[in-house]
């Protein structure tokens, strides 16, 4: 049996009713061929990124040259290190957040923080210590900066995890294909 509709429309006609055809009969196989040319159409982008995908995969060429793979090593290394000393100094940040955001101090406008951070400087004169504390007050200030700022300061993290990412990659593809060069 089908719909329930039109099961309710053959029970109807063995009863001896009519339904004039209108338009909402038309309408009913315009949707069915809709969603049907939209089914058909995510099969066939679907299976045009698999080629496009496999297309890349066997175009993309793996590193064998010795010098190459150990300038990758090396940008790896460096990239690695960057990481593990941004991990092992994240509890420093943390502890210096903390201090700088419970110890007391003079809310300052941000229209008035160059003139503020000059006042610093100026009263800092040489003392190494006033020059200490001024730039943990700058810092704590440079807290509430635009994202912006922000962005500045942490593009090297995200261009070293960026280009550990791709050293990572790089060696997943070699590793993959030294396998399948071997098996073969």
């Amino acid at each position: 049996m089908g719909s329930a509709y039109e099961d309710l429309l053959q029970h109807a006609s063995s009863l001896g009713f009519s339904m004039p055809r209108n338009d909402c009969h038309d309408t009913l196989q315009t949707l069915n061929d809709a969603e049907e040319l939209v089914k058909q159409q995510q099969a066939v982008t679907e299976l045009q990124l698999r080629l496009s995908t496999l297309t890349a995969y066997q175009q993309s060429r793996f590193i064998t040259d010795k010098q190459a793979l150990q300038a990758l090593a090396s940008n790896m290394s460096r990239a690695s290190d960057t990481l593990d000393t941004i991990c092992k100094t994240k509890n420093s940040l943390a502890d210096r957040l903390r201090s700088a955001k419970m110890r007391p101090s003079v809310p300052v406008s941000p229209d008035y923080q160059g003139d503020f951070t000059a006042l610093l400087q100026h009263s800092a004169g040489s003392a190494p210590q006033l020059h200490e504390g001024m730039t943990a007050l700058q810092w704590a200030a440079a807290l509430d900066d635009k994202p912006s700022a922000w962005e500045d300061q942490l593009k090297s993290i995200l261009d070293a995890a960026k280009e550990l990412s791709s050293c990572l990659t790089s060696m997943e593809e070699f590793s993959s294909a030294l396998v399948t060069s071997c098996s073969s």
